[in-house]
């Protein structure tokens, strides 16, 4: 069978679909197998996918598991990950609403933003805990870190 050229994506359903419906009509009499180069998409994007989700929840966890360990302490360590997970939450659901298709480009940049996020809040959360020591004053800590390194480099 000729297929045009589409998303790999697109390709996953319709291999499957195939399978069972080939499977349906030839029951046992035969075992079917769809092959080529749009069922070997369809598998290679379904596994890129799903190990590309294992590995943000593993990302995660560890970064979470950090946070706590840099800060000292569970709950800041937790309130720490709200600025890192929520832009990737909120950008993902905005993208779910417009039908934008999750996708390998769109998970590279959600890695990307992760990191970003991440550089940004460690060296947040380092500036605010040096700061918080030597104040004693958790809101001067805060506006002491957003002026001396929270802000943008100009």
């Amino acid at each position: 069978m000729k297929m045009p050229w589409l998303d790999a994506i697109k390709y996953a359903g319709f291999v499957e679909h195939v399978e069972e419906r080939f499977s349906k009509v030839l029951g046992d009499d035969a075992t079917v197998a769809v092959t080529g180069i749009v069922a070997l998409l369809g598998r290679t994007l379904k596994a890129t996918m799903s190990s590309a989700a294992q590995s943000y929840m593993i990302a995660a966890v560890v970064i979470t598991i950090m946070m706590i360990i840099m800060v000292g302490s569970v709950k800041m360590g937790l309130v720490a990950m709200i600025p890192n997970l929520f832009p990737l939450l909120f950008a993902g659901g905005l993208m779910q609403l417009a039908g934008i298709p999750l996708d390998m480009f769109t998970m590279l940049t959600f890695s990307v933003a992760l990191g970003l996020a991440v550089d940004d809040t460690v060296h947040f959360m380092a500036n605010f805990r040096r700061f918080h020591i030597t104040d004693d004053d958790m809101a001067e800590a805060v506006s002491h870190t957003l002026h001396t390194r929270g802000g943008p480099c100009w």
